[in-house]
C-alpha cells in the first residue's frame, strides 16, 4: 500500500535550497508568459510550495489558488496569498474546489513527485474549465540520473519520466498537447534571465547553499547566480495542455 509522502517535505527541505526571492523571480517570468498568451481569470497552482507562483499570478491581477503537502511551506508564504492556499495530499485526495472553477491550473516541479498521478489527473480534469490550460514543469530525464550520479538523489523522485510519456498520459485524460512553453516565448525567457540574475545578486542569501555558496567571495556569487539561472532554463521540460 502507497504511504503519504508527507514527511519528507519538512522545514530543512524547504530551507536546505529553496530562497523565495529566487522562486519569485523566476515565477513572474512563467506567470507573465502565461498572463500574456492565455489571460486567465483564475489560476489553481498544484504543489505550490511557499506560494511564490500563486504570488506572482496575483501581481497581476489574477485569482490564484494554491494546495501543498507541506504545512511548513504554506506557512511560510506570503500573508497576501495565504488565505487562498490549502494543505492537500494531492496523491490521495480530491481538490477542495468545484468542479470547472478555473480557467488554468499550474503544476511546476511537481509530477515527478506523485506515486499516483492518475488521480490527479482526474482531478485537474474536474477543475479546470472546458478549454482550459494546464502547465506543468518536470525535470528533464537525463539531468535527474545525471543529478543523482553527482549528488544525492531526491527521495521524492519517484515518477521521474520523458516528455513524450507525459504527454501521452495526459493525452488519455483527454488533454490536447500544445507546446513547449520554451519554444513559444524563448526570446522573452532569455530576456528575462538577465533581469532574475540581477534579482539574485542584490539579495541576501537566505538558504544553506546560496549561504555556503558566498564563502568563495566573487566566484561564489557568480557561481550561485548562473546556477539558479540555469534553472529557469536548462534542466525542465515546460508542457502547455488543453482540455
Amino acid at each position: 500500500m502507497q504511504e503519504s509522502m508527507k514527511r519528507f517535505y519538512d522545514e530543512d527541505y524547504f530551507e536546505r535550497s529553496f530562497e523565495f526571492e529566487v522562486d519569485t523571480a523566476y515565477s513572474n517570468i512563467i506567470a507573465r508568459a502565461l498572463v500574456e498568451t492565455f489571460n486567465p481569470k483564475s489560476v489553481l497552482d498544484i504543489g505550490c510550495a511557499k506560494g511564490h507562483l500563486a504570488y506572482s499570478f496575483n501581481e497581476l491581477g489574477v485569482e490564484a489558488y494554491g494546495v501543498d503537502i507541506s504545512e511548513y511551506a504554506i506557512s511560510q508564504s506570503p500573508e497576501s496569498v495565504r488565505g487562498t492556499l490549502f494543505t492537500v495530499d494531492v496523491d490521495f485526495e480530491k481538490l477542495p474546489f468545484e468542479a470547472e472553477m478555473f480557467d488554468m491550473v499550474t503544476a511546476t516541479e511537481l509530477v515527478e513527485h506523485l506515486q499516483n498521478h492518475s488521480h490527479l489527473i482526474s482531478e485537474i480534469k474536474r477543475v479546470l474549465r472546458p478549454g482550459g490550460i494546464v502547465f506543468i514543469t518536470t525535470p528533464k530525464k537525463h539531468w535527474d540520473i545525471f543529478l543523482g550520479i553527482v549528488s544525492v538523489r531526491d527521495p521524492t523522485h519517484v515518477n521521474v519520466h520523458s516528455k513524450s510519456f507525459w504527454i501521452m498520459i495526459f493525452g488519455n485524460q483527454g488533454f490536447h498537447y500544445i507546446s513547449d512553453l520554451r519554444d513559444a516565448h524563448k526570446d522573452a525567457l532569455y530576456a528575462q534571465k538577465n533581469a532574475m540574475k540581477k534579482v539574485i545578486g542584490a539579495m541576501p542569501p537566505t538558504s544553506k547553499t546560496a549561504r555556503f555558496l558566498l564563502k568563495f567571495g566573487k566566484v561564489g556569487k557568480w557561481l550561485r547566480r548562473e546556477l539558479a539561472c540555469a534553472l529557469v532554463l536548462l534542466p525542465r521540460e515546460t508542457l502547455l495542455f488543453r482540455s
